[in-house]
């Protein structure tokens, strides 16, 4: 019996980490995809490609002809991501983040950002920020382009799921 082959997008991150064990665990074949920067010695186990998945040539030329059953691509890159496997996954998984939600990014909240409470998933979302942009620019543009990411990811793939952790 074949296998599931799973790919996953920036998976040595802190989270990418936990995603590929929990495949592994399930028994997917799993491929990461990295810059290559670090390579924690946990993921030793599992096949790594190495391409700059924040642009596309890079990312189509590692990717070469292979598919997937499953591609998960993480936070930032998945807008990119999703272009590149259109119609070389059976399903696109991406995993967000709270940021798109206002209040994320609120006036006189400092680093770590982050909300007061919990979002729910039909809150106001980032583009309804209009004051905070004044104050926080960059957590808002950073806001804005999880959005985007996430507008962008069911064009690319119809039946995708959008996972945000870790707040709702």
């Amino acid at each position: 019996m074949t296998r599931a082959r799973a790919l996953v997008v920036g998976g040595t991150g802190a989270t990418g980490q936990l995603v590929v064990a929990g495949l592994v665990e399930r028994g997917y074949e799993v491929t990461i995809l990295h810059r290559g920067t670090h390579e924690p010695p946990e993921l030793l186990g599992v096949a790594h490609l190495h391409a700059d998945p924040h642009f596309e040539a890079p990312l189509r030329e590692a990717l070469e002809t292979r598919d997937f059953d499953v591609v998960l691509g993480m936070y930032g890159r998945a807008a990119i991501v999703s272009g590149v496997v259109r119609g070389r996954c059976d399903h696109y998984i991406s995993i967000s983040g709270a940021p798109v939600y206002a209040g994320y990014n609120s006036p006189g909240l400092t680093a770590p950002f982050g909300m007061a409470i919990g979002a729910s998933e039909d809150g106001t979302l980032a583009d309804a920020m209009s004051v905070a942009a004044e104050v926080a620019p960059i957590g808002v543009s950073f806001a804005r382009r999880i959005l985007s990411t996430e507008q962008t990811v069911p064009a690319n793939h119809p039946s995708a799921t959008i996972f945000r952790s870790p707040m709702i």
